[in-house]
């Protein structure tokens, strides 16, 4: 099992190297529930990393260089 700041900065990664994904590819690759990456994706979008769109995300190319930062911070206000 992966903690969520692992999880996410590869959510990015892969988001930034193919400019977006469905959801379903992200958590079939992540090996995680589909909920759970509709969570992190709803906070990613919440710290204006990605664009949510129907069943899909999209990397926001203006999104901040901290990402990391923004990921880590949110979620442990969110613990």
């Amino acid at each position: 099992m992966q903690n969520k700041s692992t999880r996410n900065n590869k959510t990015v990664t892969i988001l930034r190297e193919r400019n977006g994904s469905s959801i379903k590819e992200l958590f079939r690759e992540l090996t995680v529930s589909e909920m759970t990456i509709r969570l992190d994706l709803s906070r990613l979008q919440a710290g204006n990393i990605v664009s949510l769109i129907h069943g899909a995300t999209i990397y926001k190319n203006n999104a901040p260089l901290a990402y990391k930062s923004i990921i880590t911070t949110w979620f442990w206000k969110k613990r």
